[in-house]
């Protein structure tokens, strides 16, 4: 009998120990996991930058981790201490403490290796310490008070508090997603007018006129910048180049910037992106808000390169809310289009050693001939059938899975390309029409079919009309407008400028501003540009010298511009560590020799 009533004061003290240990491991692990998701949180830049589903999609599995991981760590010291120590001090009430000291010496050894932060969670509820010797030296009664909580009705507390705070987060983070899909592809170095939708007189872009007539074309769409980093960095935040300042290859856009992606996936939109790399990568911030970032294709030609994880990924998120951003680099130089595209303008002429003397983005064409000007021509139109052609493959895709009639499709470059005017082959660096007007081609489901806009639109001005279509406020800090009232046709009439510029202050680049009559570019290594939109929409006509006076009244206003837009939140960009695998695909698109 006395055996028997010693056994079940044993069994009493396990389970008491083991409810104690749930109840502390709840409590802390709940106050632990809320700090320790915060402060992820917030060093992620999601609290900074007011994205708090991120900011809560982040703290609920850190919660539910450290919870779990708590609640685990309190029954250890019941099941390899308390048990233990309950049947000596059953049997044998001397050496408890000795052993239960040796046995949480034995626990702590044994974890050696775990992080300082899990390591102070196990001393801060490590109720072991103190519970099996209280049940040594009789001091039990004085910790009867948490006996009494943990066998009362208190302890459902922390399990209802759980409950609570995972459902309000899941019920927060579900009513989110609202829209259609979202898909955005940026043809690197492509110009507007060798686009036959713009009025090329060779047919190099069939699918792409598709989507231009089913939705709007801007005829007058101007980057922010003359080179892939900067130009891209304003698409996705929304600056000018001297607001967020990435603008040379060893600066990356900050972690403190707030870019399209962030904002989207903060919308429980999926997001990926496929890049072609180079400047177009995680190296320098542009995988920021992704959920995936491809940016190391094997071959030159990487829109064909990703099409197999493109098209997996899609029917992966066909059910969900999505955003897709494509880039590639396969119209750039070095002109290098697949076969049968490579035969398709050439003629006879078969001749590449002018390709050989393309090596720097920025040489002069003085000294390739007519002929040798042709064939790159014809080498650059190919590789724009070819891009067009994969275009076509998404678009059957899109269209295979049934979300195409979803889907808002923009279609835009980050520069033109030179191609033997001003005397250069390539884009360099210079405020030119030829460089900076690109093509800006929004499809939106039900708005604006076959809409031609004649008015200025800016690269800058993409995120705030995707943002537009969504019913998401514009952000602080972005420059860009909405240009979906364009589309609908419900804007009246209004004075739209364009502006470009990678720096202020920087001897080799060149600023521009460009309004409905005039472009006037202000050149820090030659003289200003002035040129007359409505009597020479080509800008081959430099008017500096005739029409001083409105030249001057521009560049007083370009310098007002940017003095005003430099007033903004300053954007600090961080530095890049240019690996050699980084390296030698800067080399390969002629930005490092």
């Amino acid at each position: 009998m006395e055996e028997k009533k010693k056994i079940k004061l044993l069994m009493n003290d396990i389970i008491s120990g083991i409810k104690f240990g749930l109840f502390f491991g709840l409590i802390i692990g709940f106050i632990i996991g809320i700090i320790k998701g915060v402060s992820l949180a917030y060093s992620q830049g999601y609290l900074q930058k007011s994205l708090y589903n991120l900011a809560l999609g982040t703290i609920q599995p850190t919660l539910n981790s450290v919870i779990l991981k708590s609640v685990i760590i309190a029954i250890i010291p019941v099941l390899f201490i308390t048990i233990p120590v309950t049947i000596i001090k059953t049997y044998i009430e001397r050496g408890l403490v000795l052993i239960s000291s040796f046995m949480i010496l034995l626990y702590i050894a044994s974890f050696r290796r775990i992080s300082p932060f899990n390591y102070l969670l196990f001393i801060l509820i490590l109720y072991g310490l103190f519970y099996p010797i209280s049940i040594s030296v009789r001091l039990r009664e004085k910790f009867s008070f948490l006996n009494k909580l943990v066998n009362g009705k208190l302890v459902l507390a922390p399990i209802i508090l759980i409950f609570i705070c995972n459902g309000f987060i899941y019920s927060y983070r579900l009513s989110r997603s609202k829209g259609p899909n979202i898909i955005l592809i940026s043809i690197d170095a492509l110009r507007a007018d060798h686009l036959s939708c713009y009025g090329y007189h060779r047919n190099t872009s069939p699918n792409i006129d598709q989507l231009a007539g089913e939705g709007a074309l801007f005829k007058n769409g101007f980057s922010q910048a003359c080179s892939t980093l900067a130009s891209h960095s304003s698409i996705f935040l929304s600056q000018y180049p001297w607001t967020h300042k990435v603008v040379g290859s060893k600066e990356k856009i900050a972690k403190s910037s707030l870019t399209l992606a962030e904002i989207l996936k903060n919308r429980n939109y999926m997001t990926a992106g496929f890049s072609g790399g180079g400047y177009v990568s995680s190296k320098y911030g542009f995988d920021q808000g992704f959920d995936f970032f491809f940016d190391k294709p094997k071959t030159w030609h990487t829109i064909k390169f990703h099409k197999d994880n493109l098209f997996r990924w899609l029917e992966k998120v066909k059910d969900k809310k999505f955003f897709l951003f494509l880039h590639t680099y396969d119209v750039h130089s070095p002109y290098d289009p697949p076969m049968p595209y490579r035969a398709l303008y050439i003629g006879d002429y078969s001749d590449q050693r002018c390709l050989n003397k393309l090596v720097d983005y920025e040489l002069t064409a003085l000294n390739l001939s007519p002929e040798e000007i042709d064939y790159v021509i014809a080498l650059y139109d190919a590789g724009i059938n070819y891009v067009d052609d994969e275009i076509g493959e998404l678009v059957k895709k899109l269209k295979k899975l049934n979300i195409f009639n979803n889907s808002v499709i923009i279609i835009t470059a980050d520069h033109g390309e030179r191609l033997g005017e001003r005397g250069r082959v390539g884009h360099g660096r210079e405020a030119s029409r030829i460089v900076t007007h690109v093509p800006l081609i929004m499809r939106i489901p039900g708005i604006g079919q076959g809409k031609v806009i004649e008015e200025i639109a800016e690269s800058i001005d993409i995120t705030p009309t995707i943002l537009d279509i969504l019913d998401i406020s514009l952000p602080e800090g972005m420059q860009g407008k909405s240009i979906l009232p364009l589309i609908k046709g419900s804007w009246s009439e209004g004075n739209f400028i364009a502006y470009t510029g990678e720096a202020w202050k920087k001897a080799t680049l060149s600023t521009a501003i460009r309004t409905k009559e005039w472009t006037y570019i202000m050149n820090q290594d030659g003289p200003d540009e002035l040129y007359d939109r409505v009597g020479d929409p080509k800008e081959q006509n430099d008017l500096i010298e005739k029409r001083p006076l409105v030249a001057r009244k521009l560049k007083e206003e370009l310098e007002y511009f940017i003095a005003l837009t430099s007033e903004a939140k300053p954007q600090v960009a961080e530095k890049v560590d240019i690996d050699e695998e980084l390296k030698e695909r800067l080399k390969s698109l002629g930005y490092l020799h």
